[in-house]
């Protein structure tokens, strides 16, 4: 049965500071990669371990262990992230994440969801 999938037209942003404001959580950690995805947008999203560091913005806790959703780019033909799966990171980063409307947490868009300067 085929599939319902959604283009969306991402939001650019001119700096870290409207990221940050946009995001419902923002926390500095680490991110293990996982072999679970989700349904985002109808395709199927990588879904990573996150264990958070540090809460820079909204409601988590220090020292757990978070699922965080790569937002897949739409509309790329056959693959999910073309440029590669941004949470597929090693060392600490800073997360920008939303909650989508199935309540799951996800990068706030595909290409501003992960800030390589866990000095931010």
């Amino acid at each position: 049965m085929p599939q319902a999938q959604s283009c969306v037209s991402w939001a650019g942003y001119d700096s870290v500071d409207a990221v940050f404001a946009d995001s419902e959580l923002v926390v500095r950690g680490t991110v293990t990669p996982t072999r679970k995805t989700t349904q985002l947008f109808g395709y199927d999203a990588a879904v990573h371990t996150v264990a958070v560091r540090e809460v820079l913005k909204g409601d988590a806790t220090a020292g757990t262990a978070l699922p965080v959703a790569s937002t897949p780019v739409t509309c790329s033909g056959d693959k999910v992230y073309p440029e590669g799966d941004p949470l597929d990171v090693s060392g600490e980063v800073v997360l920008f994440i939303t909650r989508d409307e199935s309540g799951v947490w996800r990068t706030l868009t595909p290409f501003e969801g992960v800030h390589r300067d866990p000095q931010l």
